[in-house]
């Protein structure tokens, strides 16, 4: 068993070299434009034969993103399987625990909560004022320590992650998964045979 690396979307591999290629949760930190490239220089290093495994994270605000992934593997490949995961709820409570935390730290360090505020939007700011006031301190110390904690046994807890994404899966449709892995093949430049062709 051979293994190479390289950088995409241009590589220095050979041609119909290789007979599995791994693009694991990378495609988000290309840009859109070079998604279609990449693709084919996939295509290009793979042998008639070979097979893709790609995965990605979705976007959880919007809806029907893994058709939009699978619509660019189908560029270049038939797809075999994929999977999709749904961790919404795991998402949705480490981002209270650590909002908790910070609200804490924003309060006790002025410089760091007016860099904030600065950032924040018109809708936000408000809120943020008012749950980063010094006078909330007794209030978020106890908060916070219980939200490290819970934030720590969640993020290492597999059984919890688990149930959360099957609770998920549950509820949500195939439009708002939240992760796809997909397996495909190769698609031959010829999907005809050329004696059955009509002329």
């Amino acid at each position: 068993m051979l293994f190479r690396s390289d950088c995409l979307p241009e590589t220095q591999l050979k041609e119909n070299s290789y007979d599995l290629v791994c693009f694991l949760d990378a495609i988000p930190y290309f840009p859109i434009t070079q998604h279609r490239l990449i693709m084919s220089e996939i295509q290009r290093v793979l042998k008639p034969k070979g097979h893709l495994l790609m995965s990605s994270c979705l976007d959880l605000n919007s809806d029907g993103a893994q058709h939009t992934f699978l619509n660019l593997i189908k560029t270049e490949f038939s797809v075999l399987d994929y999977h999709l995961a749904f961790h919404h709820f795991f998402v949705s409570f480490r981002s209270f625990f650590k909002k908790t935390h910070s609200y804490l730290t924003l309060s006790q360090d002025i410089r760091l909560k007016k860099e904030k505020l600065e950032k924040a939007s018109v809708f936000t700011r408000p809120i943020f004022k008012i749950l980063s006031q010094k006078k909330l301190l007794p209030f978020f110390k106890p908060l916070s320590k219980l939200s490290l904690t819970g934030k720590k046994y969640l993020e290492n807890s597999p059984r919890i992650i688990l149930f959360l994404e099957s609770l998920g899966r549950k509820l949500y449709d195939e439009d708002r998964a939240s992760h796809i892995i997909c397996f495909g093949k190769k698609k031959s430049l010829f999907p005809i045979e050329i004696g059955r062709a009509h002329v």
